[in-house]
């Protein structure tokens, strides 16, 4: 009877800890992650050449200057990890200089979606790009919707035994400014209307990883980055909701060993 009433508690003691990493992650409008997902199948991760601004980067949603038309494009894929484009197209960029880490999407969309207008609202739970920047071990988390509204928050996985701590309040306490614009083409309040797409511009204050980073990047750094998508459609009369990613996590946003690397230079 000490032997099962030992093994019970045993079971009871590893469940309320799984529920409770499970809990954490997913108030952050992440997903679980799927079998196998992880460092051991993190080898083939993509790494992006960040070039450095020549000009200046006007934050207005437009991205005219000649240096993001030079600027490498990437499309992102199906986060599942099919290696399938997402579909809708969607794209990204990213440049810097000395204050500025600066990400521009395009996110084709027949029907924009979004209704939060606060900051750090749970954006994800509608339409949104995402920008996940730091290192495998603490990283900030930067949202933008459709409506130009930010959520952003640092996400701190050195605690005990691996449980991670979430702090939305990182920007007003450390001061810095997330500079963002949205263009859409198309009203994001009615469903079923015939929309085109929408277009967001970050500049990203290096600031923002002071203490995670060594900030401002030099040419040869490299930083753990990711870009996601979420889309909400309608398709036969239900709602359906499509994830994307430049480096795929296969389901769990939250999987920094499957970040991409981008690595900044001032070769032209």
């Amino acid at each position: 009877m000490r032997t099962a009433s030992f093994i019970r508690l045993v079971f009871l003691v590893g469940f309320s800890l799984v529920v409770s990493f499970q809990t954490a992650f997913l108030a952050d409008g992440g997903d679980l992650p799927a079998a196998g997902a992880g460092k051991d199948d993190a080898s083939a991760t993509p790494t992006y050449l960040c070039r450095r601004i020549t000009g200046e980067i006007q934050i207005n949603g437009k991205l005219d200057e000649e240096d993001w038309r030079g600027a490498e494009e990437v499309r992102l894929l199906n986060n599942s990890g099919d290696g399938e484009f997402l579909s809708p197209k969607t794209t990204a960029k990213m440049l810097w200089d000395e204050k500025y880490l600066y990400v521009a999407f395009v996110a084709e969309d027949s029907d924009i979606f979004a209704t939060m207008t606060k900051r750090d609202d749970h954006l994800w739970t509608e339409e949104v790009v995402e920008v996940f920047v730091g290192r495998e071990d603490i990283y900030v988390e930067i949202e933008v919707s459709p409506l130009n509204t930010l959520f952003d928050a640092t996400i701190d996985l050195r605690g005990q035994k691996g449980r991670p701590t979430f702090d939305v309040d990182a920007a007003a306490k450390a001061n810095f400014d997330i500079r963002h614009r949205v263009i859409m083409r198309g009203p994001p309040s009615k469903r079923k209307d015939k929309d085109d797409s929408w277009t967001v511009e970050l500049a990203i204050p290096h600031t923002a990883l002071k203490g995670i980073q060594r900030i401002p990047p030099k040419s040869g750094d490299a930083w753990r980055i990711n870009l996601y998508r979420i889309d909400k459609s309608i398709v036969d009369g239900r709602d359906t909701t499509a994830a994307g990613a430049w480096s795929p996590t296969k389901g769990w946003f939250h999987n920094p060993p499957r970040f991409g690397r981008v690595v900044f230079t001032t070769e032209k």
